[in-house]
């Protein structure tokens, strides 16, 4: 993401509610937005090590849709699906419910298309396996 278009995230950000609700909501309405959706996926990544029952809250916001629905908006932004895959790993790893969700919102087709699309990409490539491992295993 650029550097001004991150400003104007953050500073808009700050002013939103610090919460899982809050940053699913913000890739719903900036939808068409590539660097808000970067940085809405980054912010979940960072929220899944400090937001206690993360997983499941995250699930219940509906994040795995969303997230998934930025990778398809976004396919040729290589950092959106970076972002977006390390998102989904740190939603689902480990957590039943939450990879079943993932395969049904389309997570595996998602993450093979950004590895196909980004094949020169070794971000992608290794957010992208990492995505698809924590959803199947």
């Amino acid at each position: 993401m650029q550097q001004p278009a991150r400003e104007a995230w953050k500073q808009l950000w700050t002013g939103a509610e610090n919460s899982i609700e809050a940053v699913v909501q913000e890739i719903r309405t900036y939808e068409v937005l590539a660097e808000v959706q970067q940085a809405a996926c980054e912010a979940l990544v960072s929220m899944a090590q400090s937001v206690e029952d993360y997983k499941h809250k995250a699930r219940e916001a509906g994040a795995i849709e969303a997230v998934v629905s930025a990778m398809s908006r976004h396919p040729q932004d290589a950092q959106v699906q970076q972002a977006a895959c390390e998102a989904l790993r740190h939603t689902v790893c480990r957590a039943e419910v939450s990879q079943e969700c993932a395969r049904e919102a389309g997570a595996i087709e998602a993450a093979v298309s950004a590895m196909s699309r980004h094949a020169d990409d070794v971000r992608v490539q290794q957010a992208a396996c990492e995505a698809l491992a924590a959803i199947v295993s």
